[in-house]
């Protein structure tokens, strides 16, 4: 079991060292706006990606994708009904609820969260390449995102998701150090943004954007 699971975990690694590479070659295409997919994790990370999607102009996207675990009962009404108490002006042909497993739970081991990330992302994966195209990757922290992330580097570094372009929000309660999830995505993603001034100094792919709450 551990020699399966060294193998797993070595291959995953094995396949962001080459998005890493693939992503550094492909960082000035530009999108051609056909759908957004965004994350909402739950709680405070839910409300702080709210605080974003209201300076996002939904009309330049063909298709608008919301993610969100089976398991959040919460963030898809409160989603529409920040949509709606704000007037945003977004068609509901226009958008797509998208549930996804989460890829780790709360006092989760770790061999079993590896086991359950994999499949995460393998499921992610075939709900991701039946979309036609994923122009713009907007998640803020939550593992939840981890998975999609995944699944879009590899459509993107398949030739399938040639012009994604995926941007990373770290968290506000990130004061003065990343997430895991953050330390593990900074590498392969398009922009990491940050609410936090201190935060710039860690590295120097990060942006401030000032706090969102």
């Amino acid at each position: 079991m551990i020699q399966f699971l060294l193998y797993l975990v070595t291959f995953f690694i094995g396949f962001l060292t080459l998005c890493y590479f693939q992503f550094k070659r492909s960082k000035n295409l530009k999108p051609l706006k056909n759908g957004i997919m965004i994350v909402f994790g739950s709680g405070g990370h839910t409300g702080e990606m709210l605080s974003l999607i209201k300076k996002i102009n939904f009309k330049d996207f063909k298709k608008v994708y919301f993610v969100k675990a089976f398991s959040d009962n919460v963030s898809k009404d409160k989603v529409e009904d920040f949509l709606k108490k704000n007037k945003i002006e977004i068609n509901n042909e226009q958008v797509e609820w998208i549930n996804i497993p989460r890829s780790r739970q709360v006092k989760q081991s770790f061999a079993s969260s590896t086991l359950t990330t994999l499949s995460s992302i393998i499921y992610c994966f075939i709900k991701v390449i039946k979309i036609k195209q994923i122009d713009i990757l907007l998640c803020n922290g939550p593992g939840l995102c981890l998975p999609i992330v995944v699944s879009v580097l590899m459509n993107k570094y398949l030739m399938l998701y040639r012009r994604s372009k995926i941007i990373f929000v770290e968290s506000w309660c990130r004061v003065k150090t990343l997430s895991l999830t953050g330390k593990i995505l900074i590498k392969f993603v398009d922009k990491f943004l940050v609410q936090w001034e201190e935060l710039v100094q860690l590295n120097p792919k990060i942006e401030y954007i000032g706090q969102l709450i």
